[in-house]
């Protein structure tokens, strides 16, 4: 036999070998129930794939309960609503699993068996409830701000207890003022025990008060179809960018 055909018999056995014993460990884990077909192709130096969050939108107040009231009339409940379902669609889109605490306007209460004066706390309680029902979650609760003086705007984020919570909120503040509001030098804010949505939540957890509604100006802005998608896709940015430096 040449040596020619003796290095094209031993490539092709070397080949044959390797598929073997790929093979065999295919076999091997799959009898011990483990699938490593997803680790085969993993880049150089990673062990295992991110896993995505499940995002949890929720949408606050419904129901009797409207929130704050413009000086235009809007409801809170309704805008709060807007912004949830848009911030919803690009989560979707991009394939993370994305849980809304509602999606039409009412409170989380069953009135068959809540107790009178009951049904904010059952509510708030419901929602984190969802919240901690997931292992790998963030929370992001939307709603919409007021105060006596109507020269005050801008958007506020604050945050909960649990590690990430306020690396989550200064992302927020910061692409906010980056991208949209950029005479806005608020600072994130811890809820310091004041708040039960974000003290109870078990996962990295904020809440967004998106601007003024006793802001004649930013009430109107907040009311605007195309500042409300403009608002959501600069939120739903800096939730991947946080997303994106932290997995």
């Amino acid at each position: 036999m040449s040596r020619k055909k003796v290095l094209v018999w031993m490539r092709e056995y070397l080949g044959a070998c390797l598929i073997f014993l790929l093979c065999l460990g295919f076999c091997f884990h799959a009898m011990r129930g483990v699938d490593i077909s997803a680790k085969l192709f993993l880049p150089v130096g990673t062990t295992e794939r991110k896993i995505k969050p499940t995002v949890v939108l929720d949408a606050g107040h419904g129901g009797e309960d409207c929130g704050a009231v413009g000086v235009s009339g809007v409801y809170e409940k309704d805008i709060n609503l807007i912004i949830a379902n848009c911030l919803f669609e690009h989560f979707l889109s991009e394939g993370y699993h994305v849980v809304m605490t509602r999606t039409e306007d009412h409170l989380l209460y069953d009135p068959d068996t809540v107790k009178t004066g009951h049904k904010k706390s059952t509510d708030l309680a419901n929602r984190v409830k969802i919240a901690n029902s997931f292992d790998n979650a963030l929370f992001i609760s939307i709603h919409m701000n007021s105060y006596p003086s109507p020269a005050v705007e801008g958007l506020q984020v604050w945050y909960g207890r649990e590690d990430g919570g306020e690396e989550l909120a200064t992302t927020i503040q910061g692409y906010v003022k980056a991208h949209l509001q950029e005479e806005n030098h608020r600072k994130p804010k811890a809820s310091g025990g004041n708040m039960y949505l974000l003290d109870m939540a078990e996962c990295p957890s904020v809440l967004i008060e998106c601007g003024f509604l006793t802001s004649v100006s930013e009430c109107a802005k907040l009311c605007d179809e195309n500042y409300q998608k403009e608002l959501s896709f600069v939120l739903f940015c800096a939730i991947i960018e946080y997303i994106t430096q932290t997995t």
